[in-house]
């Protein structure tokens, strides 16, 4: 198997562009052996190949998937690298990230834990810590929610969350910690140590087709006694705005069916 520092798992669906944009920066800010491996969903044949000439003229990796969603995509980009790479770390990035920072000696020592770097929006908000505590009560209000379609209880664990992210980002600012823990990271970039892939199994649920990924993540994790941290030594651009209205319009069923399916998994309802 190829040697490499870090592997780049990048799940596309139609977006040739912003891949672009993330593989000239990777090339430009990563200074260590790498691979990027270029993982489409399907949509069509035009933009498959698109996509396609894209990865072979950066010298990347090329893997066509059935769009079953964005677990289903990585956990296949994960085995790839598993079956072809000897990797030190990973990185799970969606196509519309670019690397602003990327110190690779401030993630040696933490080859055992998730990697949450520091994400950024166009309008400068941070998007990690994604969560800081996890608060079965909310989790179940949630649940409820989404099961009985009322929908305006989410904005009370919405609320929670985002004043004890405030005053936590506050806080830290003044202490000037670039290393601590968190409870959950958000899913656009996240880096994970080879023996850290190993000790969590397979990564994603699968009948999870987009959304609650980073909940069901923080929860594997925990299963598996392994810890996530915040590294402010990587800092990573995320284009889509991520405090987009998703109670809105017809994606709300998709998060439904998500969040009802990883608590169901993980509050064993089923």
């Amino acid at each position: 198997m190829t040697q490499v520092d870090i592997v780049f798992i990048v799940l596309t669906y139609r977006n040739s562009k912003d891949m672009v944009d993330f593989i000239e920066s990777v090339q430009l800010k990563v200074s260590n052996s790498y691979k990027i491996i270029v993982v489409n969903s399907y949509f069509d044949e035009d933009s498959m190949r698109e996509i396609e000439n894209v990865a072979k003229n950066y010298y990347c990796d090329f893997i066509n998937v059935p769009n079953q969603g964005y677990g289903a995509g990585n956990n296949v980009g994960i085995e790839y690298a598993n079956n072809n790479y000897n990797y030190k770390f990973l990185a799970i990035c969606n196509p519309d990230t670019e690397i602003i920072r990327f110190d690779y000696k401030s993630i040696q020592e933490y080859a055992n834990y998730i990697i949450a770097p520091e994400i950024r929006t166009l309008d400068h908000k941070q998007q990690n810590p994604f969560r800081l505590i996890n608060n079965k009560l909310l989790e179940y209000l949630k649940y409820i929610a989404f099961k009985k379609k009322k929908y305006k209880l989410l904005y009370i664990d919405i609320a929670i969350n985002k004043i004890l992210k405030v005053f936590f980002l506050q806080v830290n600012k003044f202490s000037k910690r670039k290393v601590y823990n968190i409870y959950s990271c958000h899913g656009s970039f996240l880096i994970l140590g080879r023996n850290t892939i190993k000790r969590l199994g397979p990564l994603y649920n699968e009948k999870m087709f987009l959304f609650a990924e980073e909940d069901h993540l923080a929860q594997l994790a925990r299963s598996k006694k392994v810890s996530i941290i915040m590294n402010s030594h990587v800092s990573i651009l995320h284009k889509e705005d991520g405090s987009m209205n998703f109670l809105e319009g017809a994606i709300i069923d998709r998060v439904a069916e998500s969040y009802i399916e990883y608590y169901q998994t993980w509050y064993k309802m089923k």
